[in-house]
């Protein structure tokens, strides 16, 4: 109950952080993925029944402390968001474009900095999805956003001087608005690049994850092969609720749709050590049947999540745009998303 709780002040600070201004939303970001990672390196140490010892308790302060922090920073958000009284940047790339792109074609209207905060926004989206990108992609989207934050801070000093109005103000405007448009489209290109890379398969790391959980004792390489899988699925639920989150960002029409992705990806991600720990009881204890009925009840819950997550996804994406991305893999791909 611990677990599932510390998860949970995680996923709340995450939708938060959403709804923060640039600067306070990064800090949360920051802290709720260096805590969640404190938090799965105790829970494999208490699974390999290590938690008492004092690494493990010195791991345990350390995140009670973090936590204490990750507070502070979520009152520090809320406190600016009262403060400024401003509407902060919308919860989609498409919005914040719009934002950006009312300030930029007005730019003596007194938007109470939204505009200039949807650019900022706009920036930290575009490098986080970046990261999941392969280096050259990478690299097209980071030299873009080096283009437009050098645009950005050029017209931000023009109008701190009162110099909106000048011809030099109004060429940058254009110019600024001209790159915000081409890295939304690279963002829109790289994260169905994404989708179609990491949600062509779906069902092979938990299948073969409940075939090490009941591979029958004796089994050669057994504890090797549980150990492998575990990792596997580890790993891809943090790739796709990564992947899906971006997308909540980047691709999703409207607000619900997109926390609905938020929502279901935090589930996924917290969820599967608690499968993992799951079939770690069933796989020590096969002849218990709670531990069988335990193990299988949070199979099914998690099998459930991840197509429910794929199918909104799916819905974010651009039916065009998949065409044109997936090129020939579009005809399996449908049947495999449908």
């Amino acid at each position: 109950m611990g677990e599932k709780s510390v998860r949970s002040i995680l996923e709340d600070a995450r939708r938060i952080a959403d709804l923060a201004l640039a600067d306070d939303r990064e800090a949360i970001r920051k802290m709720a993925g260096d805590i969640g990672a404190m938090v799965d390196a105790l829970v494999e140490l208490r699974d390999d029944g290590k938690g008492g010892t004092p690494q493990a308790h010195s791991l345990g302060r350390a995140i009670n402390g973090k936590l204490k922090e990750l507070s502070a920073l979520v009152n520090r958000a809320i406190i600016n968001i009262e403060r400024t009284g401003a509407q902060g940047p919308a919860h989609t790339i498409t919005g914040k474009f719009d934002q950006a792109s009312k300030w930029l074609s007005n730019l003596n209207f007194d938007d109470k900095g939204v505009g200039q905060q949807a650019v900022k926004a706009i920036l930290q989206d575009s490098r986080r999805i970046g990261q999941s990108c392969p280096p050259s992609q990478r690299e097209d989207i980071y030299d873009l956003c080096n283009d437009v934050e050098q645009l950005h801070r050029q017209l931000d000093d023009l109008c701190r001087r009162g110099m909106a109005n000048t011809p030099q103000a109004q060429e940058i405007s254009r110019r600024l608005n001209r790159k915000l448009q081409e890295l939304k489209k690279l963002i829109e290109r790289a994260l169905i690049t994404r989708v179609v890379d990491d949600f062509i398969d779906i069902f092979t790391p938990l299948k073969q994850f409940t075939e090490a959980v009941y591979a029958p004792e004796g089994t050669p390489n057994r504890e090797d092969r549980f150990r492998e899988k575990s990792n596997v699925l580890n790993q891809f639920s943090r790739k796709v609720s990564q992947t899906a989150r971006n997308v909540a960002t980047g691709l999703a029409p409207n607000k619900r749709l997109a926390e609905g992705i938020i929502n279901l990806s935090n589930d996924v991600e917290s969820m599967t050590p608690q499968l993992i720990s799951a079939g770690r009881i069933r796989f020590t204890h096969p002849d218990n049947k709670s531990a069988d009925e335990h193990f299988e009840n949070l199979k099914s819950q998690y099998q459930d999540n991840i197509e429910k997550l794929r199918s909104m996804v799916d819905e974010s994406v651009d039916s065009v745009n998949f065409v044109n991305s997936s090129g020939s893999l579009y005809s399996y791909l449908f049947i495999a998303f449908k």
